[in-house]
């Protein structure tokens, strides 16, 4: 069993020793490009070993961030901690997490990666190998696969149509219902959603980086058929300006839209119910973080009503302006990119009525 001391002298070495690691005998580690490291870290545990300030920027899509650099502070108090043989629990909660099931033999295999000059995982690998841990390296580390999603996006032909609508017409009960019956889905709010989970409404895209929203965006699409007809949420006017990148928008500006079209009551009646659920100082920074879209007059006027707790007003306030934003942006597209608009509210039915147009109108390759 690897004991807590010979993992204090293996990484002591690694800080004295930085630039002669490999010359160092350590065991031999598996290594995988980025398609073939993609396709197997799903089995496994995916681990980030750069610095959080630099994984909080963009990182690879449900990888576990343990800085490698916070475990060499100290190394006085590391070495007294393992000689008590407190040493897994003294380097930090998120890794010991993982230490402590080195000694499971029905552990998952390690997959890991650090900024691309690969000396610290090279190290760290040896360590959870020689506990009988399976370890695989990302060949050239994240920068490869930030050049590998580019190369991606930009080698197929993309079978998107959006399906489109102003702000609460029920887009993401249809795109549910699709993803129900085996279509192809792409929640571009969702994917944003799943990376802030606490923002709301258009301040999603200030709360998740660029570089993070492009890894999660393009991960996405790795495991999407593109041959096949991608159904896409768009809400191309409460859209940060650098969230997409440039060449997946023009995709969307090309491809057909599926508009789908409610009352302005009904789908007030959505968005109360829905801001209604959120907390006063929540709302509060969301409208703060939309201040430019909103313009200063409607911001002051916003806030005034989360003050006065009057959500009706607010929501009313918030559509309306948005609405005015779609139906700019909806009127620059050309008119036939419109191939059909829907204005049934049973999403069952408006879902049904989206297929058999598709198999009828809709090119699949």
């Amino acid at each position: 069993m690897f004991t807590h001391l010979e993992f204090l002298n293996i990484y002591y070495l690694y800080l004295q020793n930085k630039l002669q690691i490999k010359q160092v005998m350590l065991p031999i580690i598996n290594e995988a490009d980025i398609s073939d490291f993609i396709n197997s870290s799903s089995t496994g545990i995916l681990i980030d070993f750069r610095s959080r300030e630099i994984y909080e920027l963009g990182h690879l899509p449900n990888s576990i961030n343990i800085p490698a650099c916070t475990i060499g502070f100290e190394i006085d108090e590391i070495k007294t901690q393992a000689e008590k043989g407190a040493l897994i629990s003294h380097i930090g909660g998120r890794f010991s997490d993982i230490a402590n099931q080195i000694s499971n033999p029905d552990q998952l295999p390690l997959f890991i990666y650090d900024d691309g000059d690969q000396l610290i995982s090279f190290v760290l690998a040896s360590l959870f190998q020689v506990v009988g841990v399976d370890v695989t390296i990302l060949k050239g580390g994240y920068h490869s696969f930030r050049l590998y999603l580019k190369r991606f996006l930009q080698g197929y032909f993309w079978n998107f149509v959006i399906v489109g609508g102003p702000l609460g017409s029920g887009k993401r009960g249809i795109l549910e219902n699709l993803y129900l019956q085996g279509e192809q889905v792409l929640d571009l709010e969702g994917i944003a959603k799943k990376l802030s989970p606490e923002a709301f409404f258009s301040d999603v895209w200030q709360a998740c980086t660029p570089e993070k929203f492009e890894n999660e965006l393009l991960w996405t699409l790795v495991s999407l058929n593109s041959k096949k007809i991608i159904w896409v949420k768009y809400d191309q006017p409460v859209l940060s300006d650098h969230a997409l990148p440039q060449l997946f928008r023009n995709y969307l500006n090309d491809c057909p839209i599926i508009y789908f079209s409610r009352p302005f009551q009904e789908r007030l009646d959505n968005i109360i119910l829905e801001y209604s659920e959120k907390d006063k100082s929540v709302l509060h920074d969301s409208i703060l973080k939309i201040s430019r879209r909103l313009g200063v007059r409607r911001t002051q006027e916003a806030l005034k009503l989360i003050d006065n707790n009057d959500i009706n007003s607010l929501s009313e306030l918030l559509l309306s302006c948005f609405d005015q934003l779609y139906n700019y942006w909806f009127k620059q597209r050309e008119s036939d990119k419109v191939l059909l608009e829907i204005e049934d509210n049973d999403p069952n039915k408006a879902v049904n009525m989206l297929i058999d147009f598709a198999k009828d109108n809709l090119r699949t390759l």
